[in-house]
């Protein structure tokens, strides 16, 4: 059916049927900036579930969910995405995480604080000490 084409009566409820399948509802948590990368994961599930696909309507979703002062450190990036922007999504996604990730120092504070074992198993306290590392910061020269 074209665009502004006269829809005969019998078929305006299915029309409107087939646009109510089209529209997903999406409904995002606000940005975590203490952990964006977790923040994205949850967000890439949503997508996923909702069968979203393109990275523009990603952009838009995510956009939406950044606060201000977010939003004025990726400013560059969000002005320069037009619909002709290749994966605009990863752009985003790429600086936020690039921006928010701990620092190597930040990660060693949380080790260095972490519980101490005292009489517990280690089965009782692994789950209350922080994740401090990844196999990629594993291989960094800052420590």
């Amino acid at each position: 059916m074209e665009y502004g084409q006269q829809v005969p009566a019998g078929d305006v409820g299915q029309q409107q049927q087939q646009l109510a399948v089209n529209t997903v509802a999406v409904k995002l948590s606000e940005f975590w900036a203490q952990d964006a990368e977790l923040w994205f994961a949850r967000v890439d599930s949503v997508f996923r579930r909702a069968r979203i696909t393109a990275s523009l309507s990603k952009f838009n979703y995510v956009l939406e969910k950044l606060p201000v002062d977010v939003l004025i450190s990726i400013k560059d990036i969000v002005r320069a995405i037009n619909e002709d922007t290749e994966n605009p999504h990863n752009l985003v996604k790429d600086r936020l995480l690039d921006t928010y990730k701990p620092s190597p120092w930040s990660l060693a504070n949380k080790l260095l604080d972490s519980p101490e074992i005292g009489g517990g198993r280690p089965s009782t306290i692994w789950p209350s000490c922080p994740k401090v590392s990844s196999p990629a910061s594993c291989s960094s020269p800052s420590f």
